[in-house]
């Protein structure tokens, strides 16, 4: 059985940068093994797979897996489908448009707008931001994903950025939306930040050639964190078929 899917290039304006993505638009009827195996035959960063919603208030289920396993939530992914779902408009098209994404971990909003002619999107997590209060073990540090960065953590700073995780089949990421929503969280946490909004501008990529420029912010209410955003540009690739054999599908 054929299934279009779409491929994006997520925190860059310009195809060939970002962090790379294949959305299946339509894939009821696949069966877990089935997309675990189809992440793996396109090998990016993440493969996502929308169904149809549990609840009918949201815009779609989203389903995220790595080359080698289901994720419960990712930035690049959710921001990148979302994009990409209203690019190719299945989804109604406004300027902007706001779509509720069922993930694994629960509801997710992403806002899609149009700029500069391309579209940019703004995933956002609401809520108590729970943030670490110690220093992390050695055990945690030496462990499969690490996010390195440097630069400027002042609000308002520009960070250049690297992550590492290879246990789930990624050498190197290029952009990781995720890590980036954790850090501005956590920075905003600290008692000396006082303000209501921090915010940080973050490259990505560049040493692997796909240069990813991502803006994150958290923003505080009574010293404490309730929603932090992760934004960026998505730029369109290709579009395509792919031939899914009955062993992959829902028997």
């Amino acid at each position: 059985m054929k299934y279009t899917f779409h491929i994006v290039d997520v925190f860059s304006s310009t195809p060939f940068g970002g962090n790379q993505l294949a959305v299946l638009p339509e894939a009821a009827g696949i069966s877990t093994e089935g997309m675990q195996k189809i992440a793996r035959e396109f090998n990016f960063g993440e493969t996502t797979f929308v169904l149809p919603t549990n609840d009918p208030a949201n815009t779609c289920r989203v389903r995220i897996f790595s080359p080698r396993a289901e994720l419960d939530f990712a930035g690049h992914p959710t921001v990148g489908t979302a994009c990409a779902l209203v690019m190719k408009q299945h989804v109604r098209l406004s300027d902007p448009v706001r779509l509720i994404l069922e993930e694994n971990i629960g509801p997710v909003t992403v806002d899609v707008a149009q700029r500069n002619g391309g579209f940019h999107g703004t995933l956002t997590l609401s809520g108590k931001i729970e943030a670490p209060t110690a220093a992390p073990s050695p055990a945690d540090l030496a462990g499969p994903h690490v996010f390195f960065f440097a630069g400027n953590l002042r609000d308002g700073g520009n960070l250049y950025a690297r992550m590492c995780a290879p246990a789930l089949g990624i050498e190197e990421d290029p952009a990781t939306g995720s890590a980036c929503a954790a850090l501005v969280s956590a920075m905003a946490s600290k008692h000396d930040f006082g303000g209501a909004a921090y915010r940080l501008s973050i490259q990505q990529g560049v040493s692997m050639g796909r240069r990813s420029e991502l803006e994150a912010e958290a923003r505080k209410r009574d010293d404490v964190v309730t929603s932090v955003s992760v934004a960026g540009p998505t730029a369109y690739v290709a579009s395509g078929e792919i031939e899914v054999p009955p062993s992959a599908l829902v028997s």
